[in-house]
C-alpha cells in the first residue's frame, strides 16, 4: 500500500510539470536572438490529457507559422492571440510536415493566420493540442522553429530544449502527498 501511495504521488507530481524551450537562434541577425538573450520562450504544459502552448515573443515580431515534431494524430483543439485559449480556433490551422528555413523539416506546422508582418505585432498567442489519447509532454517534440515577421523584414527563428519547471501547484500537491505518505508510515 506503501509503494502504491508513493508512485502515484510521483506519478501525478510529474505531470504537472511545464517545458519552457527559450527562442535563442534566428537566421536574421535583426531579430537579435542569441543564448544569452533569447528573443521569446514556449511553455508547454500538461493539462487534463491534452498540452497546452504559450508562445511570447519578447521582440517586435509575429509567427506567420510555427513547425514542430510530434506524435502523429495531434489536432488543434483552440488557439488564441492571448496567454490562455479557451475555444475555438479563429484563423489558425494545423499542418503536415513542412521545412523552416534553415532549422530542419517538422511534422507539423501550426498557421497563425497573420501573413507576414503588415500589422504587427501579435507576439503572444496560446493553442490547445489533443490527440488520440491522453498527451504527455514527451508526446511533442523539444525542438521549434517558424517564421516571423514585422514590417520591415522576417526571417525564422528556433527554440531549443529547455527545462522542465514545475507547476507552482506541484509543490503544494507534492507536499500534500509527502505528508499523507509520512502519516501512513506512522501507522
Amino acid at each position: 500500500m506503501k509503494k502504491v501511495l508513493l508512485a502515484g504521488v510521483v506519478l501525478v507530481a510529474t505531470s504537472l510539470f511545464a517545458n519552457v524551450i527559450p527562442i535563442t537562434q534566428t537566421n536574421n541577425s535583426v531579430i537579435g536572438c542569441s543564448q544569452s538573450t533569447p528573443c521569446g520562450t514556449i511553455t508547454i504544459t500538461p493539462s487534463g490529457g491534452n498540452l497546452d502552448v504559450t508562445v511570447n515573443l519578447t521582440v517586435p515580431y509575429q509567427f506567420d507559422r510555427i513547425g514542430f515534431d510530434g506524435t502523429s494524430g495531434l489536432t488543434l483543439n483552440c488557439f488564441a492571440f492571448a496567454a490562455s485559449c479557451t475555444s475555438g480556433v479563429g484563423g489558425a490551422s494545423l499542418g503536415g510536415s513542412k521545412q523552416e528555413g534553415p532549422y530542419g523539416l517538422f511534422d507539423y506546422t501550426l498557421y497563425t493566420g497573420l501573413n507576414g508582418g503588415s500589422h504587427c505585432c501579435q507576439s503572444l498567442f496560446s493553442f490547445v493540442l489533443s490527440g488520440s489519447s491522453s498527451l504527455s509532454i514527451n508526446d511533442l517534440g523539444t525542438d521549434f522553429a517558424g517564421h516571423v515577421a514585422n514590417a520591415n523584414s522576417s526571417g525564422f527563428v528556433n527554440g531549443l530544449p529547455g527545462s522542465e519547471v514545475p507547476e507552482p501547484s506541484t509543490f503544494l500537491l507534492l507536499g500534500g502527498g509527502l505528508v499523507a505518505f509520512a502519516r501512513k508510515l506512522r501507522c
